[in-house]
């Protein structure tokens, strides 16, 4: 018989999972869109400073706007690089495992005492793998909020320049 606190445990731990896979794979789209804006937006500024000197340029606030957006962008980039980087979620180490394999709670004849031990185990890791949800999905609405502010920037920043034309 499955012990029902293991098999809530392997549940949790699969949610947890997939929380931490989830906030990866949001990252990594939030990196591809910043990265087309960023390459959008310096050839805008790239544009605008060669025609400073003529007649009908981009003007001065507008070209701060979009320095700002770039900005934006630029840290959301650099969020969602954070928070793909190889982080080892706090599990038990190597050798816990070897001398819980050893342990005389292996050699019970009650299979509900082994689950109950397996079930610690996870346990240890579920709390360490949700503390590291909750951080990268922190990490993950700070880029996102930097990706709005860039949009929001870079949106005026055209304002600016279509009244201005």
């Amino acid at each position: 018989m499955t012990h029902p606190y293991g098999a809530l445990i392997a549940d949790e731990l699969a949610g947890a999972q997939a929380d931490v896979v989830g906030f990866r794979t949001r990252a990594i789209g939030l990196l591809g869109a910043s990265s087309a804006v960023i390459t959008l937006l310096t050839a805008v500024v790239t544009y605008a400073g060669s025609k400073r000197d003529d007649d009908g340029g981009i003007s001065d606030t507008a070209i701060v706007l979009i320095a700002a957006a770039l900005s934006c962008f630029v840290a959301a980039a650099v969020l969602a690089l954070v928070i793909n980087r190889p982080v080892v979620v706090g599990r038990p180490d190597d050798a816990t495992l070897a001398l819980s394999a050893t342990d005389t709670y292996w050699d019970a004849d009650d299979d509900n005492v082994r689950q109950r031990y397996v079930a610690a185990i996870n346990a240890e890791y579920l709390s360490n793998l949700r503390q590291s949800a909750e951080r990268l999905g922190g990490l993950l609405s700070w880029a996102i909020r930097a990706q709005i502010a860039g949009l929001t920037l870079a949106s005026i920043s055209t304002i600016v320049t279509m009244t201005h034309l």
